[in-house]
C-alpha cells in the first residue's frame, strides 16, 4: 500500500526534477523570460550583500532599494515576479509578509497612474472620413478593426488574413492568441466593410506572410509584415494626423481603452462590456474606461435638470430630432434591420438629439 507521507529525499530523482518541470510550467508562457531576469536580479542582490534569507525583513529592504529605481506601481508587478519565482524555485511563499505588502501600498498611496489616451467619437468619426487613403487606409482599418474588438497591439500583430472573413454584409474577425488564452470573436458592419475591402484589395498577388497588417506605403502594400512597435505606433500616428494634443500618450492600448470607454457610454450592461473585451473581473473593466466630459457633462445636466425646474419645464417643450448612429461589436454574431443582436453580441445604438 502507498506511504501517504514520503521525505522529499526519499523520493526518486526523476519524480523530483519531473515536480520541478511541473511547477515551471505554472508561470506565463509570454512573460517566463521576464519572471527569470527579475528573480536573477534579486539574487543578484543578495549575493552582493552575502545574504542567503527570503524573510520578511530582506524582502522589505530588497523593495525599497528597489522603490528608489523604478515607480510606485512597477513595485506591484516585481513584487508578482518574485513571490511566484520563491514559490516555484525555493518552495518559499512570501503572500503573508503583511509589512512587505503594507510597505508597497504605502508607497503606491497618491499615485496616478498614467494611462493611455483614449479618442472621442467626434474624432474616431473625423479620421475615419478626412484621413487620405493613399497614406492612411492601413491605419483607418486598424481603427475600424480596434474600435469594433478592443484589440490590443499584439492581437492585431497576430491576425492573420485567414482570420478575417467577409460575410458580403459584414466581416467576421476571429482573434487569437489573446492575453487570457481564449479567442475573441467580433464583426464589423457596413459601411467600415468596404474600407477593409479595399486595403485586402491592395495586397500583393503572392504574398511572403500570412500577417493581415502589411507595411503600406503610396497606396500599395509590400510584402512585409508590420512589426508590433509600429503597430503599437498607429494611434499615435492618428492623433498626430488629428493635430491633438500629447501625442505620445496615444499608445497601443488607446484603441481598447476607446472601444471600451464608447461602448460604456451607450448603458451598455456590464456583463455585456466584459464579454466585448474578454474580461472576467469588472473592476478591471473600469481600468479601461475613461470618463471623457461628455460623460460629465452629461451627469451635471442630471444634477441640474433635478434642482431647475425652469430648465427640465422648457427642455420637455422643446422640439428635437433623434439622429441614432449604430456601431456594431458583436461576438460573431449577425444583427438585423433594427439594430438588435441575434447572439449575444452588443451593437451600440447612439441616440443624439438636436433640440432647436
Amino acid at each position: 500500500m502507498a506511504q501517504a507521507n514520503i521525505d522529499d529525499e526519499d523520493l526518486p530523482q526523476e519524480i523530483l526534477d519531473a515536480y520541478d518541470e511541473a511547477l515551471y510550467d505554472t508561470l506565463p508562457v509570454k512573460s517566463r523570460l521576464l519572471y527569470e531576469k527579475t528573480f536573477d536580479k534579486f539574487l543578484e542582490w543578495l549575493e552582493e550583500r552575502k545574504l542567503d534569507s527570503y524573510s520578511e525583513k530582506v524582502l522589505v529592504v530588497y523593495f525599497m532599494d528597489l522603490s528608489k529605481t523604478v515607480a510606485a506601481g512597477t513595485l506591484w508587478s516585481k513584487y508578482s515576479m518574485i513571490k511566484k519565482m520563491l514559490l516555484v524555485k525555493k518552495n518559499v511563499d512570501i503572500s503573508s509578509y503583511s509589512k512587505l505588502i503594507s510597505f508597497i501600498k504605502n508607497k503606491n498611496v497618491g499615485q496616478i497612474r498614467k494611462k493611455a489616451k483614449v479618442f472621442t467619437k467626434t474624432e474616431m468619426d473625423r479620421f475615419l472620413t478626412s484621413a487620405p487613403d493613399d497614406n492612411c487606409l492601413h491605419l483607418k482599418v486598424a481603427a475600424i478593426l480596434g474600435l469594433c474588438g478592443a484589440t490590443r497591439r499584439e492581437e492585431l500583430y497576430n491576425l492573420l488574413v485567414s482570420h478575417v472573413i467577409d460575410k458580403n454584409t459584414h466581416f467576421v474577425i476571429t482573434l487569437h492568441d489573446t492575453k487570457s488564452n481564449k479567442n475573441r470573436i467580433f464583426t464589423v458592419n457596413e459601411p467600415y466593410c468596404q474600407v477593409i475591402r479595399k486595403y485586402i484589395s491592395l495586397r500583393p498577388a503572392n504574398p511572403k506572410t500570412e500577417s493581415f497588417f502589411l507595411n503600406f506605403k503610396e497606396g500599395k502594400c509590400s510584402n512585409q509584415a508590420i512589426g508590433i512597435n509600429s503597430i503599437g505606433s498607429f494611434p499615435k500616428q492618428i492623433a498626430e494626423h488629428l493635430e491633438l494634443p500629447e501625442t505620445d500618450r496615444y499608445t497601443g492600448h488607446s484603441f481598447r481603452r476607446t472601444s471600451t470607454t464608447i461602448l460604456a457610454g451607450t448603458k451598455a450592461s456590464m456583463s455585456t462590456v466584459k464579454r466585448h473585451g474578454g474580461w472576467r473581473n469588472p473592476s478591471c473593466v473600469e481600468e479601461y474606461i475613461d470618463e471623457s466630459e461628455e460623460v460629465r457633462q452629461e451627469i451635471s445636466d442630471q444634477i441640474m435638470g433635478a434642482v431647475d425646474q425652469r430648465s427640465s419645464n422648457s427642455s420637455s417643450t422643446q422640439p428635437s430630432n433623434p439622429k441614432k448612429i449604430k456601431l456594431s461589436m458583436g461576438q460573431g454574431e449577425d444583427v438585423n434591420n433594427e439594430g438588435a443582436s441575434t447572439s449575444g453580441g452588443a451593437t451600440i445604438i447612439m441616440n443624439i438629439s438636436f433640440s432647436k
